[in-house]
Parts: structure tokens; C-alpha cells; sequence
């Protein structure tokens, strides 16, 4: 498999030209449309991608240590067909829609500014991660960790504290209401 550190890949659609398989480290991707790309067996070390497109893109045993997206759109992404090793990734000014963190360890992961509409959470450990300015709309937080969890700054979330751990998970007064939604407890 080939090794590449230290490259900046800039405006390549990688429908077009094929993306090599191999070990990324290191390396910025920078407005790449990588949509419905297989990225099955990559690995991606300390890396970041700037303004690109992910949707739909293929992860199974992709690895995805120290890797940050800021400004992408990343559609329909199963992070876990990821390889769990080693797993961390930031977001900012992302938008995540509809894609799924099943049963992954998040831990510590911080959320900026991000649209994550109808994402899955469930299971998913996120102690300790940061949503700051995100849209949780229709998000789903099903037996997940939330422990000392930021959502201070989040938007239309519903997490139910009798399904999830929440010990700890800062929320504001307004977001009271996506927590106490269910028992009919009106906040003003």
C-alpha cells in the first residue's frame, strides 16, 4: 500500500481521477469532491479536509486518526464501518445530515458549528464532547454517553435522561426544553 505525508491535494474531484489507495499522513484536502468514493482500507493520519464533499462516501475499515473536516459536507457517512483504532475526528462548520456514529467512542469530540440533522448517536460514547452552535434537529441520543457533555450552545435537541448518561452534561435554559420535553414540563 503506498504511504504519502505532507501533500496538499487542492480542487481534484476524485470521481474524475482516481484517489490512490494508501496511508494519508499529514496531508490537506482542500474544496475535493470525494462523493460516493470508496474509501474502504484508507487511512487518513493527522489529517485534515477544507471545503470538501464526502457524501455518500464508503468508510468500511477506513481509519481516521486525528483528522479534522471544517466547512465540508459529509452526507450519509457510516463512521462506524470506520476502523475503531485510534479514532479521532473534529468538525467544523459541517454538515453531517442523516449520518451515523453507531457504537463509536467519541469521546472528547468537539462539534462546531455544525448542522447534524438526523444523525445517530446512539450507543455512541460522547463524554466530554463539545456541540457548540450545532443543530441537533432529529438527532438520535439512544443509550448514549453524554457525561460532561457541552450542549450549552446546541439547538433542537431531544435527549431522553432516563435513556442516556447525562451526569455531569452542561445544557442552557432553553435547551431544558429537549430534555424535559417528554414529562410535558413547559420552561419559559
Amino acid at each position: 500500500m503506498t504511504y504519502i505525508s505532507d501533500q496538499e491535494f487542492h480542487n481534484i474531484d476524485y470521481r474524475k481521477v482516481p484517489l490512490e489507495r494508501g496511508d494519508y499522513e499529514g496531508c490537506l484536502f482542500s474544496h475535493c469532491n470525494l462523493t460516493e468514493l470508496y474509501l474502504n482500507g484508507f487511512r487518513f493520519i493527522d489529517c485534515e479536509f477544507t471545503n470538501c464533499d464526502l457524501s455518500s462516501a464508503k468508510l468500511r475499515d477506513s481509519s481516521w486518526q486525528d483528522t479534522r473536516f471544517k466547512g465540508c459536507k459529509m452526507l450519509g457517512l457510516l463512521f462506524e464501518q470506520s476502523d475503531r483504532f485510534g479514532l479521532r475526528l473534529d468538525f467544523d462548520h459541517c454538515i453531517l445530515e442523516h449520518s451515523s456514529f453507531f457504537e463509536l467512542d467519541m469521546a472528547k469530540t468537539r462539534f462546531e458549528n455544525c448542522k447534524l440533522t438526523g444523525v445517530d448517536f446512539t450507543r455512541t460514547n460522547l463524554s466530554e464532547a463539545i456541540f457548540n452552535n450545532c443543530d441537533l434537529l432529529d438527532a438520535v441520543f439512544d443509550h448514549t454517553n453524554l457525561k460532561g457533555c457541552d450542549l450549552r450552545t446546541a439547538d433542537h435537541y431531544r435527549i431522553d435522561p432516563e435513556q442516556n448518561k447525562m451526569n455531569g452534561a452542561r445544557v442552557s435554559i432553553p435547551g431544558l426544553n429537549g430534555i424535559l420535553g417528554k414529562y410535558g414540563i413547559s420552561i419559559e
